[in-house]
């Protein structure tokens, strides 16, 4: 025995109704996939500016970035680490990887490391950074070359507002980008 196929409808009626049916719900996956879209600025920005005019024109754009966060990120960050060697020679190495230059699919596949790099950097906690420290010595760790010391520095850069965010004043032309320098640890190698 075979299971029964859902008769299709014979009458006006029936008709309206599952087209209405139909109609509501492209209608809301449409509006779902608009606010979705509106919510990746980094992973697709091409996109996320295209959805953002249709949801303008449709009446459905999204304010400003404090719908979903009230203070969103906007300090590029660059985490190295400079090596001292034994002989007084120095290194730099990157420890994070550089966000912009990565391409969507690695940006989600690295999430949780830049979750952890903002962790170090925001909380400046003495076990994490030891932790760090730890980790980028033994990865650096070469035979014949002691290191002695480990500093971990962070690279900054302001990022400004999208020229469409509320936050942006209209006509202001943007800043060139200034990157300051701080030193957030220090560590002898034992």
């Amino acid at each position: 025995m075979s299971p029964e196929q859902p008769k299709p409808p014979t009458t006006a009626s029936g008709w309206f109704s599952r087209l209405r049916r139909i109609a509501v719900n492209g209608l809301i996956a449409a509006w779902l996939l608009l606010a979705i879209l509106q919510g990746f600025p980094e992973l697709m920005p091409a996109m996320q500016v295209r959805a953002f005019e249709v949801a303008k024109r449709l009446g459905l754009e999204h304010p400003s970035w404090s719908m979903f966060t009230p203070r969103p990120d906007h300090v590029n960050e660059h985490l190295l680490a400079e090596l001292t060697f034994a002989d007084g020679s120095t290194r730099e190495v990157p420890v994070s990887p550089n966000w912009p230059e990565l391409g969507p699919g690695a940006r989600l596949r690295l999430h949780r490391w830049s979750e952890y790099f903002d962790s170090v950097t925001s909380q400046r906690n003495p076990q994490l950074l030891t932790a760090l420290s730890n980790r980028v010595l033994s990865e650096q760790a070469a035979p014949g070359k002691s290191i002695r010391q480990i500093k971990l520095i962070v690279d900054a850069q302001e990022i400004p507002p999208p020229s469409w965010s509320a936050s942006a004043l209209p006509g202001d032309p943007p800043a060139a980008p200034v990157w300051e320098r701080s030193v957030l640890w220090i560590q002898e190698a034992p």
